[in-house]
């Protein structure tokens, strides 16, 4: 089992002290954001404005041209990127389709959307793929935390977890805000690499029964229920085998069977899993968005997954030992 020594130590005062930092600059632009106002009207001699521009054409740009798009069923779409960091050329891609994301974010004015095209292909640097997720960030202002957290959570060592960027988004010519461009946390060859046809699944666990995934069971012996994410409509054989699983590793864990516990559990990543959310003080884990799969015969954690609701982001008067103010 790994040692959670001076590496992890290291991990975590980085994170603390790049979320202080950030939040230092927050502060100091809302000073110069003051200050500017007060001098609202002097004289400019345009160079201001060329910085700006300049910077802004370093936010890599996706164009999003289409109608009707709604929750339920994808709809056609036209899709260009322009990101200037890479190249100097827009892509353009016709026969994309695209819907809204999300749960309770999906009701927001700022709507989150889940992009597939054609064939795989490779944004903002991030590994290839046909599908990516368009997160809004709608409840977390700084736009900060997934991205922080995802950062965090692969920098201790964890698994499959999603790259992305940030990138501004224009649907039909009108910019809806920044987004955070994201790998979806689902099987792939440059995801999370599982083999169905070897009885491996990623599950997601659900809240109550139809909350996300169509097809869903409860363990045997903790009644914990659990939606398949992929595959997303498993055969009556994969089913039994699930239940099987589940069922002697649940065993295992009554009976306090360190040896068989660590036959079907992977432990390292149930671990690292407990101290990211810990960590970020995430209100969904184990509500929803709180995701596990299982290869090479062994129940894993992760990867991590939705972290707007945390580290101190959330309604005061509800969750009250996770507000910021605690």
């Amino acid at each position: 089992m790994k040692k959670y020594g001076l590496n992890k130590f290291i991990c975590f005062v980085l994170c603390f002290m790049t979320v202080l930092s950030l939040c230092l600059s927050l502060c100091a632009c809302d000073e110069k954001d003051s200050e500017n106002e007060e001098t609202d009207g002097s004289a400019n001699d345009g160079s201001e404005t060329e910085n700006i521009e300049n910077e802004d054409d370093k936010i890599p740009k996706i164009y999003i041209e289409a109608s009707d798009i709604t929750r339920e069923e994808y709809s056609d779409a036209r899709v260009i990127i322009a990101d200037r960091e890479r190249s100097e050329q827009d892509l353009k891609f016709d026969g994309v389709k695209i819907k809204i994301r999300g749960n309770s974010t999906s009701s927001g004015e700022k709507k989150p959307y889940n992009i597939k095209f054609n064939k795989k292909i490779p944004l903002l640097g991030l590994g290839s793929g046909k599908k990516w997720c368009l997160l809004a960030n709608l409840f977390d202002k700084t736009l900060l935390r997934n991205k922080l957290v995802y950062d965090f959570a692969r920098d201790i060592g964890m698994d499959y977890v999603s790259g992305c960027g940030y990138a501004d988004v224009y649907l039909n010519g009108k910019l809806l805000g920044n987004y955070l461009v994201c790998e979806p946390a689902e099987a792939g060859s440059t995801r999370i690499d599982i083999d169905e046809n070897l009885n491996e699944f990623v599950f997601e666990f659900e809240p109550y029964e139809n909350y996300s995934n169509p097809v869903y069971f409860r363990t045997p012996l903790y009644n914990i229920l659990l939606g398949y994410r992929d595959p997303e409509y498993p055969t009556e054989a994969q089913k039994e085998f699930v239940n099987d699983f589940f069922g002697k590793a649940e065993y295992a864990l009554a009976t306090l069977d360190e040896k068989a516990i660590a036959e079907y559990f992977d432990i390292d990543s149930f671990v690292d899993s407990y101290i990211v959310n810990e960590l970020f003080k995430n209100v969904d884990y184990q509500t929803s968005s709180t995701r596990f799969y299982i290869k090479n015969g062994k129940l894993f954690a992760g990867p991590v997954w939705d972290f707007d609701l945390s580290a101190g982001n959330t309604d005061h008067s509800y969750y009250k030992d996770y507000h910021n103010n605690h």
